[in-house]
């Protein structure tokens, strides 16, 4: 199977919703007055497939990616992540997001065709405005309200790992919001607020403490911007003593603090 996919054909996508605690996330941060038949025709040249494909991951560099770079231009690039599509004035980005450090994960290509169908239906169906979608994100809430789980861990399990689909405009294609959109923050947030009532009470402290940490950082986090992560945005800058541990558990090889903003991390065992 190459990386060449004919342009003159045209499929429209199926759009697959969201099932729970998965969800869509509309906002004009990431375009107004998008056109929902470019988001499909967009969605067109993705892969097809029924069954699971594994993809390779890839560090994301915000920079190059930002570049409008279509699939059809770089070998094989349907087996990589992230990528990014483009049709008229919409992008699409694939990305795997969350402080894991893999190198591989087995996506159906059906599902990603139908994610961003899903968001092209709701936010430029409506409003003309982008978003995002999440796919299995159970398994980071289901870290996240653990309580015997260490949530300031510098690399989370692999199985926390989950898809997000952006459908936007060219100049916010680079956002990464399953990172750093502040409303994975509000989130978690509100999941570890339905674990209050289901855990035990010698653990009501440690959700408690979650929740004030998950808001923090959904305050300090900045949508489109890309300095402050929902894993690790309750630590305050100014702070030496508490953000010590986490700046020398991510030194690179010339001694800089990179404040986990790289989140797949060369070198560590997976």
């Amino acid at each position: 199977m190459t990386g060449l996919v004919n342009v003159n054909s045209y499929v429209p996508p199926v759009p697959i919703p969201p099932v729970a605690p998965d969800f869509v996330f509309c906002s004009g941060a990431y375009g107004t007055g998008l056109i929902r038949d470019e988001a499909f025709r967009a969605v067109g040249p993705l892969p097809q497939g029924r069954l699971p494909v594994t993809y390779s991951v890839e560090e994301p560099e915000i920079d190059r990616f930002a570049v409008n770079v279509s699939s059809l231009e770089l070998e094989h690039q349907e087996y990589r992540l992230p990528f990014l599509e483009s049709y008229g004035s919409i992008s699409i980005a694939v990305d795997v997001s969350g402080p894991v450090n893999i190198d591989r994960i087995n996506v159906v290509p059906n599902d990603i065709r139908g994610m961003a169908a899903c968001v092209a239906n709701q936010c430029l169906g409506g409003d003309r405005v982008g978003g995002f979608i999440t796919k299995e994100i159970q398994g980071l809430v289901g870290f996240v309200t653990d309580p015997t789980s260490d949530i300031d861990a510098p690399i989370y399990p692999d199985s926390t790992a989950f898809l997000t689909v952006t459908v936007s405009n060219h100049q916010t294609s680079h956002a990464f919001p399953g990172d750093y959109d502040p409303e994975l923050a509000f989130f978690l947030r509100n999941a570890e607020m339905d674990a209050l009532g289901r855990v035990q009470p010698p653990y009501h402290g440690v959700i408690a403490r979650r929740i004030v940490k998950f808001a923090i950082a959904g305050s300090r986090m900045r949508r489109l911007g890309t300095e402050v992560p929902w894993w690790d945005g309750w630590v305050v800058q100014g702070n030496r003593t508490a953000a010590a541990n986490i700046q020398l558990a991510n030194m690179n090889t010339e001694g800089v603090a990179t404040a986990r903003r790289r989140k797949r991390v060369s070198g560590l065992s997976r």
